[in-house]
């Protein structure tokens, strides 16, 4: 199963770069809070690793995606994009949570987490 890390709810976005695994158990628990920004970093690895995966599989798809995420602050053809698109992820997680004063998930936001 997939869930959006940034919830439809307030993002409204099923973009790729938007989109982890995850267990249904976490998802439910998860509902529409926002991860907190020392998930994101403990679980980076994961994240770096789905979005590879939906990149390979999707490559044109997901770097229009990013590309219109991230604006012109970054280059998808650059050795480091993930790192990039990271950088701005977390962005936007703590403007949402800031503006919308959305509750925070602490617990795991990747199926793998759970494995």
């Amino acid at each position: 199963m997939v869930d959006h890390a940034i919830p439809f709810s307030l993002w409204g976005s099923n973009d790729l770069w938007n989109l982890l695994q995850a267990d249904p158990k976490v998802n439910l628990n998860k509902s529409d809070k926002l991860p907190t920004i020392e998930l994101l970093e403990e679980r980076r690895t994961a994240i770096f690793e789905d979005w590879s995966i939906l990149r390979d599989a999707l490559p044109a798809v997901f770097d229009l995606q990013a590309s219109a995420f991230l604006g012109s602050t970054v280059s998808l053809s650059a050795n480091d994009w993930q790192t990039d698109l990271f950088r701005i992820f977390k962005q936007s997680i703590e403007t949402t949570a800031m503006q919308r004063g959305v509750a925070r998930w602490a617990g795991p936001i990747s199926r793998r987490a759970v494995n």
